[in-house]
């Protein structure tokens, strides 16, 4: 297993995110060039990786993301793609449609809007979620869609899961 964080950019700015500090102009700069991220994936393909997790920042983001995509499918990865699922566009869907992953894991930051937004700081991003989980629920992917809880809203979600009768695991 491998997780390969393919770019610093983002379109929202958690206050948890480890890499939001690097999520600026200069050090965008600095990011390796795509023959260097798909020489890294010969590596990983050389060492026998076969879970890979493409990852950022927000993947969708890197403008070569189709070719990273398709050159880490070449060699035969079981991709997963962990994102915030606030930026899927029709042609992304398009795209992941003709060649699935095997699993989106989606951050979800928030219950309600007041706390994605105080999360991600960025207001409306939550509606942009909620109809990219719709699109991405679509794909049908073999490992299913998946969503990882921001630790600043963990509470607020067992407090909405338990009026509607459901227990969270702790």
């Amino acid at each position: 297993r491998a997780s390969f964080e393919i770019t610093y950019r983002c379109n929202i700015h958690c206050v948890h995110c480890y890499t939001d500090p690097f999520n600026t102009p200069s050090s965008i700069r600095q990011e390796l060039p795509v023959g260097e991220l798909v020489r890294i994936l010969d590596e990983m393909a050389e060492a026998e990786v076969l879970w890979l997790t493409l990852t950022g920042g927000e993947a969708f983001v890197h403008p070569h993301f189709d070719r990273i995509y398709r050159e880490a499918k070449t060699r035969g990865f079981l991709i997963s793609i962990f994102t915030n699922a606030t930026t899927v566009s029709d042609r992304l869907i398009e795209f992941l449609r003709q060649d699935p992953p095997f699993g989106i894991d989606v951050s979800l930051h928030g219950v309600t809007r007041e706390t994605f937004e105080r999360v991600t700081q960025v207001d409306d991003a939550r509606q942009a979620q909620d109809s990219d989980l719709v699109a991405f629920a679509e794909l049908k992917v073999k490992g299913g869609l998946s969503g990882s809880m921001a630790p600043t809203s963990t509470i607020e979600s067992r407090m909405k899961l338990s009026f509607k009768g459901v227990k969270s695991k702790e």
